[in-house]
């Protein structure tokens, strides 16, 4: 059994952290249906999968020409989460401390960006809080929440 190393970094819109409560009816959702980040066939991208489990939720795999695999979950529906996991046996080769990972989950962040992706948020302000916690001088932790300077709504 091979053990990759990986990155998670959960994105949530709107105020209140969750992994999302569907409303009672399916009908009532406030959100759309989960679109993927990635089209098929995206410049960037070697591989690309995206599947609908319900009207709320959907998991999204692309592998990048990198060869980071970057699996996309999207969940929620009055609130919504969006987590990446990168794989690779690269990421965090040298050094898995939470400073560390933040830098990393950051670029690969600019990465997506960069390769156009739409998680529907803004990517570089995302990967912007990520670093700012690391320059802080502030203890940075593992699953520690950080707000997303900007409209309000956004956390990591």
């Amino acid at each position: 059994m091979t053990i990759r190393p990986c990155l998670l970094l959960s994105i949530a819109a709107f105020i209140l952290p969750a992994t999302g409560h569907c409303a009672e009816r399916e009908e009532a959702c406030v959100r759309g249906e989960p679109i993927p980040v990635f089209a098929a066939g995206q410049a960037g991208t070697k591989s690309h999968h995206f599947k609908a489990i319900s009207s709320h939720e959907a998991r999204e795999r692309v592998e990048l020409s990198s060869g980071v695999l970057v699996a996309i979950h999207h969940l929620g529906c009055e609130y919504y989460v969006t987590t990446f996991r990168f794989e690779s046996a690269d990421l965090l080769k040298n050094d898995a401390s939470p400073k560390a990972v933040y830098r990393s989950a950051a670029d690969q962040l600019r990465q997506l960006r960069r390769l156009k992706a739409d998680p529907g948020f803004d990517l570089d302000l995302a990967a912007t809080t990520l670093e700012s916690a690391v320059l802080s001088g502030q203890p940075v932790e593992f699953e520690q929440e950080l707000p997303v300077a900007g409209d309000g709504t956004d956390f990591l």
